[in-house]
């Protein structure tokens, strides 16, 4: 996956799926969220779930 999408950038500490960060979404000024891609692979690292976090901040 490293050498189609380059390297994730955040490990989670919980599943161990790596985290990509795929866009900040930008309201009037600051930043009101973010979609991130994440990716798990069981031991012999063969990917076995993926999944897309869209998270809106609240205003």
């Amino acid at each position: 996956m490293i050498n189609l999408i380059g390297k994730p950038n955040e490990i989670d500490t919980v599943d161990g799926s790596e985290i990509y960060y795929i866009e900040e979404k930008i309201g009037m000024i600051d930043p009101n969220g973010y979609i991130n891609l994440h990716l798990t692979y069981k031991a012999d690292s063969t990917l076995i779930s993926w999944k897309i976090e869209n998270v809106d901040y609240k205003e």
